[in-house]
């Protein structure tokens, strides 16, 4: 079977490359705002009429090119996910909702000051990596971008994820399947099941041992209230 695996990379940029990604990072954060405005305006016009809603088109990361002229300077892949990942965090937060999975926040919009991302696809090779020179080359940029690791992999990339934190350091996200060999045990034998029991004098009793309760907390109690003091004077 194989499994997801991601290596993340710090990389190192000139003001050209910086320029480049911060205009990328710019374009889809501006095509998420405008897709998750056009969607609560629809809901709000016509949630009283559920039909409609439902069939409602939205409209495509291609339609607001034509209209937004600037969005077609970075890599389309990168704002095909925007779409995407917008649509997947709608999913997650109706799921949650219907209790199909752990309840999340409804998708908000996103600001410049926060964390920085996008995602992009490798499509006929354009996502290289050199391993001898630590350079990783991205689509639609015509530039080599520096990094410092020395993990290496064979696997052919399967997309990155570009990211720059508040501090202004930048960061590439290397996924790609790897063959993990997992044997699945069905059959477990009696005599290896141990079961065990918590009472309020032992920790844990068993068949055969019987755990004392360690009392972390009120062992350290006195300690725990002196660091408390030092902490609410600094």
């Amino acid at each position: 079977m194989k499994d997801d695996i991601a290596y993340k990379f710090r990389i190192y940029l000139n003001k050209d490359q910086e320029i480049i990604l911060n205009k990328t990072f710019g374009c889809c954060r501006f095509l998420w705002n405008q897709i998750l405005a056009e969607r609560n305006n629809v809901y709000e016009r016509l949630k009283d009429n559920d039909e409609t809603l439902h069939s409602y088109n939205y409209k495509t990361e291609k339609q607001y090119k034509q209209t937004f002229n600037f969005l077609k300077e970075p890599d389309a892949k990168a704002l095909q996910n925007v779409n995407r990942n917008l649509f997947q965090a709608f999913q997650n937060f109706y799921d949650g909702l219907k209790g199909k999975r752990p309840r999340v926040g409804y998708p908000r919009f996103k600001s410049k000051h926060n964390k920085q991302s996008y995602t992009t696809n490798n499509i006929n090779n354009n996502i290289k990596i050199d391993f001898k020179r630590k350079k990783l080359k991205l689509p639609k940029i015509n530039m080599w971008f520096s990094y410092r690791d020395d993990r290496t992999f064979n696997e052919k990339i399967r997309k990155v994820t570009v990211s720059k934190t508040k501090s202004g350091k930048y960061f590439a996200s290397i996924s790609f399947k790897r063959k993990v060999n997992i044997q699945v045990k069905t059959n477990i034998h009696e005599s290896k099941i141990a079961a065990f029991d918590m009472s309020c004098k032992k920790f844990m009793v068993g068949t055969s041992n019987r755990f004392i309760n360690p009392r972390f907390y009120r062992k350290h109690e006195n300690k725990l209230k002196n660091f408390h003091r030092k902490l609410s004077r600094k």
